[in-house]
């Protein structure tokens, strides 16, 4: 406690502002919730009831009612010029003092138009457990039998705190939003549902505005989000979060990384915030083809959870595909050799697709009974089947030999695109490739006898 020496007009200002609080002390008890004939702001209100002179309690063991008596003694003494300075988790107040009451009793008495201040002058009864109390604006009350305050109180002290928010149907107040919440309970009493986007810590907004012993048995919360997975740890979390050592949407996430981590290592299968009760019901969740969602089911038996953020192929994919994304192929292509088997690295989808892409060129080849003797035969084969899919034929002049690009040359003769690059093309493979021309148009537009005899008349002219 310190001391600070006030001007003539700055103590009389104040002086005259305690007078007028001492004149109705009543006025200083809230009015008991619970209405209890043992409450102690029921019996504060008697004995101050029928304008007793206060001055009487000034040897009183209770710290309320001898703070009444010393702060008439105080502003009585002609020669005031100090005020005491106290500071407080929520600013500083300062009161006159002249004699022993307990300081913050008599900051809260002699700064009662503060609706935070006024709650001290109960501190005491607090304490002792005897109280909890509510103050924000018009509501100031106390229940000495842990009653919740009206929902009335939690908006006002929201707005107190220039905090903003809405009101849900059944009255619940609402700061923040997002898939992923919170509720937090006041003695029982939903007071607030937090929502993942809001970055301040709506709890001290409102215990700014309550008086209580420990926020351990007043406070409590609720995560719907994956509950079953709820850890021990959660107490601990909660108690930093209330003491305002974390924001709403870092508490939030904290409590639903923890799950979640728990969620996995005991098996779950989750997409977002959606808990699966088994593996069956996951992959059902996903739209992907269903030889896929097979190959999945074999490869995923270790009992080892999954988390996705949302329920794509890809996303599904990308998860599983450094620890099972070889298993995943030969689950899903039963009769491929590991020599098929392609790097694992690039985009998973892309893999599959063009796995797929090959065999399927591959399967219709040997239905045509094209069997390729080399590189520039197999790519006519490959070329012819790509062009009767309605695919592009992929070419790169690059690293072709020059049969391959008399092949080349012909395949670009027949879709019409030759003129773009046939400067890059030597004279002798133009030759060929417009002898061999005839050949591979019926490859790609004859029936498969007649393509297959079209393929294997290539054998006179490319080796």
């Amino acid at each position: 406690m310190k001391a600070k020496r006030e001007s003539k007009e700055s103590n009389r200002t104040r002086i005259l502002e305690i007078e007028k609080i001492l004149e109705n002390p009543v006025s200083l008890v809230p009015d008991c919730l619970d209405k209890s004939m043992f409450c102690p702001l029921d019996g504060y209100r008697k004995k101050l009831s029928g304008g007793k002179d206060i001055e009487k309690f000034s040897k009183s063991k209770d710290e309320f009612l001898r703070g009444l008596a010393e702060t008439r003694k105080a502003i009585s003494d002609s020669e005031l010029s100090f005020s005491a300075i106290i500071k407080t988790p929520h600013g500083t107040a300062t009161f006159f003092k002249k004699g022993d009451t307990d300081q913050y009793v008599l900051a809260g008495i002699q700064n009662s138009s503060n609706d935070v201040f006024r709650m001290l002058a109960f501190s005491k009864d607090v304490l002792t457990g005897k109280l909890v109390l509510y103050s924000a604006g018009q509501y100031y009350m106390g229940t000495c039998r842990n009653t919740p305050p009206g929902k009335e109180f939690i908006g006002e002290a929201l707005r107190r705190e220039h905090t903003e928010f809405t009101l849900d149907e059944d009255g619940v107040h609402r700061t923040g939003s997002g898939e992923i919440e919170t509720s937090l309970f006041l003695l029982g009493m939903e007071a607030v549902r937090i929502g993942s986007s809001s970055h301040f810590n709506t709890p001290s907004r409102i215990m700014k505005h309550m008086l209580f012993q420990s926020h351990e048995n007043i406070f409590t919360f609720r995560c719907e989000s994956l509950e079953n997975s709820a850890t021990r740890q959660e107490r601990e979390i909660f108690s930093s979060y209330l003491s305002g050592g974390l924001t709403d949407s870092q508490f939030i996430d904290t409590i639903y990384r923890k799950r979640l981590s728990s969620a996995i290592d005991a098996g779950s299968f989750i997409i977002g915030s959606k808990q699966f009760q088994s593996l069956e019901q996951f992959a059902g969740e996903i739209d992907m083809p269903q030889e896929e969602r097979v190959a999945l089911l074999q490869v995923m038996n270790d009992r080892k959870g999954l988390y996705l953020q949302d329920g794509s192929r890809r996303k599904l994919l990308e998860a599983i595909w450094h620890d099972r994304g070889r298993n995943f192929l030969h689950a899903l292509f039963p009769d491929m050799e590991d020599a098929e088997t392609p790097s694992l690295k690039g985009n998973p989808v892309e893999i599959i697709d063009r796995i797929r892409e090959t065999r399927e060129i591959s399967g219709i080849e040997k239905s045509f009974g094209f069997v390729p003797w080399s590189e520039a035969s197999s790519f006519a084969a490959k070329s012819a089947v790509n062009m009767r899919m309605g695919k592009e034929v992929i070419t790169d002049i690059s690293t072709r030999d020059n049969d391959t690009l008399s092949v080349e040359y012909a395949f670009d003769l027949l879709s019409g695109n030759h003129a773009n690059k046939a400067w890059k093309i030597p004279d002798d493979a133009k030759v060929k490739g417009s002898k061999i021309l005839p050949y591979i148009e019926k490859m790609v537009k004859a029936d498969r006898d007649e393509a297959r005899e079209a393929f294997n008349e290539l054998k006179k002219f490319i080796r």
